[in-house]
């Protein structure tokens, strides 16, 4: 009986360091993780962002440069 028991603890003890090795594992890889995710996020902010157009999704009898062509902000229409 006693045995069983001290069997038990000692693979309770080594499940518990195989977890504690996941977990330092998994903790490395998040900060990797973390990382690159501050240095896309800082690439996108320094990165010169222009006018989003979203993409067409039915036909048009405009020609593609026409289609694509970027409207500045500071132009005022026609009133």
């Amino acid at each position: 009986m006693m045995r069983a028991v001290q069997e038990e603890v000692a693979m309770s003890r080594a499940n518990q360091e195989r977890i504690q090795a996941d977990l330092v594992a998994s903790q490395a890889v998040n900060e990797e993780l973390c990382r690159n995710l501050q240095t896309h996020t800082a690439e996108r902010e320094g990165a010169d962002q222009g006018p989003v157009t979203p993409p067409r999704e039915f036909p048009t009898p405009f020609s593609t440069e026409i289609v694509e062509a970027v409207i500045p902000a500071t132009l005022v229409g026609p009133r």
